[in-house]
């Protein structure tokens, strides 16, 4: 019976291969135990149970990347050989030996709470500037759709004034005083382009105002805002002059007509995700039911997989956050992608139930079978 256990623990994919090699090496004192004491089967707290259930639980989450300095695998392998050497099997050495691996793994787990926690807060910080830029993105192409203006003012909003939007948007709520006065400066730029009658030395004055507010929040040099500035007010003043003269006819290089499309969205290569199709099957149900705490192995092409644990959910998008052992992120992923991840078998959840308990209940399994042929 020993020996089929062991076996199981060799096949069994949940524990990682290198930490297989030396969990198999107690197979000859788990023997010992089992013929001293029956209990061993039969009682789910037994001593040399329960220290090989923690051994094989704590390393189901192992990998050589999360553990470059072999920290883990050295105190690992250092407790297989506490218990190889041991020459009386009592619950009191097992004891002893148990304590010292949950101490190790206790400080492991406080450094990767601390890490993770930060890994955390970092993602919150970019799902809210990235809800911040949609927001903002939107704004303004509404705004900004089928209107003809210079290519100067579309660039001015699209770009500087953007910033300063978004600026805005994750310092204050979206109906604070200060992002109303950063929207007027939208409101008046465009009017001015779109109506003559708004166009006046007074109105350009206010827009020219707003605008170097708008650029100082945004680090701008006092050199680079009198640029701006400049560049700006004289498009603006050239408007006015040929509203003044209507025989002056605009030209047409130095105007854009913003198309309906949202021109001003950016994606960078970071941002750009593959889009998953949703299916209502029995993967997209498991993934609604997952727990923060679940192990998961991610395949990768042409390199070895990962293991990561199931970290946070964001509140904003949704997305499932995953950490290493370290509390350091691995990747992140919606939930039809992880759920087609578990369809295509790329992604598959860790079990990391006491291995005892899968052992046997495997071995039960298999006897069954064999008995019933």
């Amino acid at each position: 019976l020993i020996g089929m256990m062991f076996q199981f623990m060799v096949e069994d994919r949940d524990i990682p291969a290198k930490i297989q090699v030396l969990l198999v090496k107690l197979q000859i004192p788990y023997l010992k135990i089992a013929l001293q004491d029956r209990k061993l089967f039969a009682d789910k707290n037994h001593y040399a149970r329960v220290l090989l259930d923690k051994l094989s639980k704590e390393s189901a989450g192992w990998s050589e990347e999360s553990d470059k300095n072999n920290h883990f695998f050295e105190n690992l392998k250092e407790t297989v050989v506490k218990i190889l050497k041991l020459t009386r099997y009592t619950p009191e050495n097992f004891k002893i030996i148990q304590d010292d691996f949950e101490d190790f793994i206790s400080k492991i787990k406080k450094k990767a709470k601390i890490a993770q926690k930060r890994t955390q807060e970092k993602e919150m910080g970019r799902e809210k500037i990235k809800l911040a830029k949609n927001q903002v993105t939107e704004l303004l192409s509404e705004k900004m759709t089928n209107k003809q203006m210079p290519i100067l003012v579309r660039d001015v909003l699209l770009n500087e004034w953007a910033n300063v939007l978004l600026l805005i948007r994750l310092r204050h709520k979206e109906d604070s005083e200060e992002y109303r006065r950063k929207l007027k400066f939208v409101d008046n730029l465009i009017t001015f382009t779109q109506d003559k009658t708004y166009r006046n030395e007074k109105v350009l004055s206010d827009i020219s105002e707003l605008y170097a507010r708008g650029l100082k929040l945004v680090a701008f040099s006092h050199k680079d805002i009198l640029e701006k500035l400049d560049m700006l007010n004289n498009c603006l003043q050239k408007m006015i002059k040929e509203t003044i003269d209507e025989s002056i006819e605009i030209s047409t290089d130095d105007q854009a007509i913003f198309p309906e499309t949202q021109e001003s969205v950016q994606h960078s290569k970071e941002e750009e995700e593959e889009v998953f199709e949703e299916f209502d099957d029995d993967f997209s149900k498991q993934v609604a039911k997952f727990k923060i705490g679940t192990w998961f192995e991610f395949s990768r092409p042409e390199q070895s997989p990962v293991r990561a644990k199931l970290s946070w959910i964001s509140p904003l998008s949704g997305k499932y956050l995953f950490v290493n052992s370290r509390g350091l992120k691995i990747t992140d992923k919606t939930s039809p992608a992880l759920a087609a991840g578990l369809r295509n078998k790329t992604i598959r959840t860790i079990n990391r139930t006491a291995i005892f308990d899968r052992a046997l209940s495997a071995i039960a399994s298999k006897l069954k079978k064999t008995i019933s042929h």
